[in-house]
């Protein structure tokens, strides 16, 4: 069988998808481009946005087209959220945003088996769904269809309450309404293809249910990679010959906390190690495995890999998690935060658990105790609430924490969360605007770091060559060029001597 994948959305999805591509090469599979006369196409969605389900809808359209003799295939958080609409598409089998294994085996399991019928999946095997199928997390349905003796459908949905574990049983017939999977699903690390960086998915889910957020719904609550798995498939990436490895999850401040068991001893923690909880406050009392750790774990496991972290939550950032965070040897000097506003009111009103005084002082602490730090953000502009001089505050915010870039987004109405029931929802274009603001201010700070970072010397992992150059990402997430032929997938030294075209070049030292 002949296949081919398409991601859209975060790094936890590409790590997914990579991960459903080794599953299936190792069944015997060929992994080929979307055009190529595929069997199967395999696309893995978001919907963190309404642009994101848009591109999602847009791409399973392109895929039929493409390959009209194709089985379409669909898994993600788009699916999981909408799968009737995914259904409607015309799509021959639909997973949701876990259970990527089962789903793997169930692609595997359509080859050459004739049937024209759509499917879903669920722990007891495969259905065939007449209609509309019920949407899935793959491992247990958010919405079950179960067919009655007179034939109906009745869909049982199963609701999660954001402040608690426990779950109730509804009949109902809308979503959301997710449970979580009840452990992190371990997949095989690193591709197919042959790359110099690689992901390592070590947590999953989020509990902090901002207002703006439908993630939660569809993920579910968090949950971690234990360190010993964290250990094994660092060792495996480097033994691969990966020279970066990027940790990642979709919450990774939170990485540890469902690991404490009341039967352990309580660990010695530095202050500062400890994720944030749902409200707001540090884990004082209680000895979770942190973030830190894992890291740790990572660095001995793979001791000549540059390590680059995802996202992080600003109140994770204290003088003593960045002091401690500092001492592990080859940690990229660029820090990513998941900000979302520069307003007190505003970050209040999207449920975030910090204030932008302790926004200043992760930064204060993160420029301690690295050197030359990129330190970049997330911003969501026009969130239900927010007035013009609330955007004035976020913009004067953004100027003086000075980020070297930023990923930029209007705030997007999820259906189920607490902020698409606020009142005084802003206009979408004023939203557009706002983000097309702040867009032309980023781009002024990071124009400002570029400039500084001329006559300093760098170290370069080297992925590509483009345009008669060879190109490759400074440990602080600049991309260099250089005329010099240079080995992919080697680091070097560079001198950064000149910036053409919003392009950095050097000479090698």
């Amino acid at each position: 069988m002949k296949f081919c994948t398409l991601t859209l959305g975060c790094k936890v999805n590409q790590y997914e998808t990579q991960a459903i591509e080794r599953i299936l090469c190792e069944f015997g599979h060929t992994l080929v481009d979307l055009g190529d006369g595929c069997d199967v196409c395999i696309l893995n969605t978001c919907a963190v946005t309404a642009e994101s389900v848009r591109k999602s809808r847009q791409t399973i359209r392109r895929m039929k087209k493409l390959e009209p003799d194709a089985l379409i295939t669909v898994c993600g958080c788009y699916s999981h959220l909408e799968s009737e609409e995914v259904a409607d598409l015309g799509v021959d089998l639909i997973g949701g945003a876990t259970d990527r294994c089962e789903f793997a085996r169930m692609v595997a399991g359509t080859q050459g088996d004739g049937s024209s019928g759509l499917f879903c999946y669920h722990p007891l095997g495969s259905v065939s769904v007449q209609n509309h199928p019920p949407s899935v997390d793959g491992t247990l349905f958010s919405k079950r269809t179960v067919t009655q003796g007179d034939g109906s459908l009745v869909l049982f949905g199963e609701q999660m309450d954001e402040n608690s574990n426990s779950f109730s049983r509804t009949q109902e017939n809308r979503p959301p309404g997710f449970l979580r999977p009840p452990v992190f699903e371990e997949l095989p690390p690193g591709n197919t293809a042959s790359r110099t960086r690689a992901l390592l998915k070590i947590q999953d889910g989020c509990n902090n249910f901002c207002t703006y957020c439908i993630v939660p719904y569809i993920r579910g609550r968090s949950r971690s990679l234990p360190l010993s798995k964290v250990a094994e498939y660092a060792k495996l990436l480097e033994e691969q010959g990966y020279k970066e490895i990027v940790v990642t999850g979709i919450e990774i401040s939170s990485y540890g906390i469902d690991l404490f068991s009341k039967t352990d001893e309580p660990s010695p923690c530095p202050e500062g190690n400890h994720p944030p909880s749902t409200d707001g406050t540090l884990f004082e009392k209680r000895a979770y495995l942190s973030l830190i750790t894992a890291i740790s774990t990572i660095q001995n496991a793979a001791p000549n890999a540059r390590l680059r972290l995802g996202s992080l939550n600003p109140s994770l950032l204290t003088p003593g998690f960045c002091r401690e965070l500092s001492k592990i040897p080859n940690l990229c000097n660029h820090i990513h935060l998941s900000l979302q506003s520069g307003c007190d009111e505003t970050l209040l009103r999207m449920g975030r658990k910090y204030n932008t005084t302790q926004v200043l002082e992760s930064i204060e602490s993160i420029t301690k105790h690295f050197n030359d730090c990129s330190i970049t953000a997330d911003l969501i502009t026009g969130i239900p609430g927010e007035t013009d001089e609330e955007f004035k505050q976020t913009l004067s915010f953004i100027e003086k924490a000075a980020f070297a870039d930023m990923h930029i987004f209007p705030y997007s109405l999820r259906p189920g969360t607490k902020a698409a029931k606020m009142p005084n929802q802003v206009e979408k274009n004023i939203r557009k605007e706002r983000a097309k603001t702040a867009t032309e201010i980023a781009a002024n700070m990071s124009n400002d770091f570029t400039q500084k970072q001329l006559g300093k010397t760098v170290e370069v992992l080297f992925e590509q060559e483009k345009s008669g150059y060879y190109s490759g990402h400074s440990t602080n997430y600049l991309e260099i060029s250089v005329k010099e032929k240079v080995e992919r997938n080697s680091v070097q030294n560079v001198r950064i001597t000149e910036i053409q075209n919003e392009r950095l070049i050097g000479e090698i030292n």
